[in-house]
């Protein structure tokens, strides 16, 4: 009767790991442009793989947390994806981080990730646009001074141009 036992509970946990759901990490806290691009993305996956697609998000360091919690913990489950973007790319090349996209096999690139958000009472026919200075905003900014003009913007910067290169160069 033991070995019945035994063998019923393991085939209900290989059947249960066969069926298990796809796990898609997402390295951002929610409502941020990479976890809005992560739910789009878990939406469309489910739809081709004919599974349901959970996101998980980590937020942290940049992404760095994420991307390290799933090459610790996820990267060896065949179920699991890791989202990753442009942002990620930098801190691989500048520093010293816990993971590698060397040991990553990618099995999707999309060639646009940039998801913004706007306040619903925003008037962009008379208000400026508050807009972070950062990598990924490069498309809104293009797309904002043709529509507005630069004079539509209102940067708001952590420090000049100038300072941040004498800072990178630093390795601040």
């Amino acid at each position: 009767m033991k070995h019945f036992i035994s063998f019923i509970v393991g085939m209900i946990m290989t059947i249960t790991t066969a069926y298990a759901d796809y796990t898609l990490v997402v390295p951002s806290p929610k409502g941020t442009g990479t976890a809005i691009w992560g739910d789009v993305v878990a939406a469309e996956l489910s739809k081709y793989l004919d599974e349901r697609v959970n996101v998980v998000n980590i937020p942290g360091g940049k992404g760095n947390l994420g991307l390290e919690t799933f090459n610790s913990k996820y990267k060896d489950d065949p179920k699991a994806i890791m989202l990753a973007h442009g942002g990620n790319a930098n801190a691989w090349l500048i520093q010293d981080v816990k993971w590698s996209f060397k040991d990553w096999d990618p099995v999707m690139i999309q060639p646009y990730n940039i998801t913004t958000t706007i306040a619903k009472d925003f008037d962009w026919m008379t208000e400026r646009l508050d807009l972070a200075d950062c990598s990924g905003c490069v498309p809104e900014t293009l797309a904002w001074t043709m529509l507005k003009g630069w004079d539509s913007i209102n940067f708001i910067r952590k420090m000049s141009a100038g300072d941040a290169k004498t800072a990178w160069l630093r390795g601040d």
